[in-house]
């Protein structure tokens, strides 16, 4: 018995420490886009008299509650070319990812089919029928259908491909990556088994029912409520410029004339300032009554944790791509081919900060490098002994072009010599991804 309360202490512990109304503000400030950041910071200044938002004359222009639009002379962030100015819906979006997923071309091919019937919400309310037909279509088991939809379920932004509201909010909650799994373990309970009566907000009866405090369960609403969404496809609409005016980078990288590496955090640069204002005058006025005093003292608590919470993502935001690009120099320098593989935890470890932080860090945030736009999640690409998938892709084309009569276990043998350890049906699958045909055709004649 004293085993088990010592486990409910410290699982209420540790939800308090994570879900505590400045470590909210802190999770949802370093997840967020550029677009829904200023909206955010936006929304906040007007509700919050101790905030000051001055907006910057650049490309990340955020109205406040004090200015008017900047003028016409103002660079525009639609000016930047990208592999993803044309997409002007989410299965564009989406698709777009996917041609950077190095795919074979079978199912790359499904992969596209299926994103034909997102919704508007980004949703596959009838993927069950969906994935019959495709099966069909495509010869091929089922399960293969699940697998394809899992790749696309790791895209941007999170909760795409969701099959149901529940399915959508426990996406989102898989892509935080806490560094609790009791906290990951119990949002996923809640909303899994829980959400009608979340709804209605019988928070005591979902905590007797979960064996948790019910101010435990206030806190997971609140955080369900200001970080996640039940319709992933709110950011796009039928407007193309509304569409990628949420295709913003945070980061430019370019190679100068004399071969030196430029690297700007543009939101650093062109972001809003946000400062304290009329603090002591406001707070020590004699006319206060107690109410209204702890009113405003709360909310200049909440200002404070705004600017913090801000602070820290540029922060973060700077280590990060400082790292991420001293380690893809060769890419920055000499095309996608070049990247190297490079996991988060990777990062993480040597930023000494969590993995569930950095992959914070890198969710909906954008590179602009002389080779396109690209989600900062595709310079992080897994590792294959060694290589990345689109650097393994060329290396086994290469060797089949070299020895046209080499079978794919051939081409095994030949890259294990080389000290890439890989499986034969590794090397189908690159091979094939390469449209590169079977030794069988490709045999130099007698």
């Amino acid at each position: 018995m004293k085993l088990i309360q010592r486990i409910a202490l410290k699982q209420t512990q540790t939800l308090k420490q994570i879900l505590s109304p400045k470590m909210i503000q802190s999770l949802k400030t370093m997840q967020l886009s550029i677009p829904d950041l200023l909206s955010h910071i936006e929304t906040e200044s007007k509700d919050n008299p101790f905030l000051e938002v001055t907006p910057s004359n650049a490309p990340y222009y955020l109205p406040s509650k004090s200015t008017q639009h900047a003028g016409d002379d103002n660079p525009d962030f639609l000016d930047y070319a990208s592999q993803f100015d044309h997409c002007g819906n989410i299965i564009d979006f989406v698709n777009a990812q996917i041609d950077l997923e190095h795919l074979t071309e079978k199912d790359q091919s499904i992969a596209f089919d299926i994103t034909e019937h997102l919704d508007q919400r980004g949703y596959l309310p009838q993927f069950d029928t969906l994935r019959k037909q495709l099966a069909e279509k495509h010869t091929v088991q089922e399960r293969k259908i699940n697998d394809i939809l899992h790749i696309i379920q790791s895209m941007e932004p999170d909760g795409i491909g969701a099959r149901s509201l529940k399915e959508c909010l426990i996406l989102q909650v898989e892509h935080y990556q806490f560094d609790t799994d009791d906290l990951q373990d119990l949002l996923t309970q809640l909303i899994k088994n829980h959400l009608d009566t979340l709804a209605e907000k019988k928070y005591k009866k979902i905590a007797d029912t979960m064996d948790i405090e019910e101010e435990d369960v206030i806190a997971m609403h609140t955080f369900i409520r200001e970080n996640l969404t039940p319709n992933p496809g709110a950011i796009f609409s039928s407007s193309p410029a509304n569409t990628n005016a949420h295709i913003i980078p945070s980061f430019k990288v370019r190679v100068s004339e004399t071969d030196q590496i430029i690297l700007e955090n543009l939101e650093e640069q062109t972001g809003p300032k946000i400062n304290l204002v009329h603090q002591e005058e406001a707070l020590n006025s004699p006319t206060l009554d107690d109410e209204t005093r702890q009113f405003l003292k709360e909310r200049l608590q909440k200002a404070k944790d705004l600017i913090d919470a801000y602070q820290t993502r540029l922060q973060n935001l700077n280590s990060l791509i400082k790292t991420i690009i001293t380690r893809q120099d060769p890419f920055v320098r000499k095309g996608l081919i070049y990247l190297e593989p490079l996991l988060q935890k990777e990062i993480a470890a040597a930023l000494n900060l969590s993995h569930s932080t950095i992959s914070r860090i890198v969710s909906s945030k954008f590179i602009d490098t002389a080779y396109g736009i690209f989600p900062l999640k595709q310079l992080c690409p897994r590792s294959i002994s060694g290589k990345t998938a689109h650097r393994l892709k060329l290396i086994i084309q290469e060797i089949a072009d070299q020895f046209p009569n080499y079978s794919d276990d051939q081409i095994r043998h030949y890259l294990n010599k080389i000290g890439i350890t890989i499986a034969r049906r590794t090397v189908t699958k690159y091979r094939l991804a390469s449209n590169t045909q079977a030794s069988y055709y490709r045999k130099s004649p007698i």
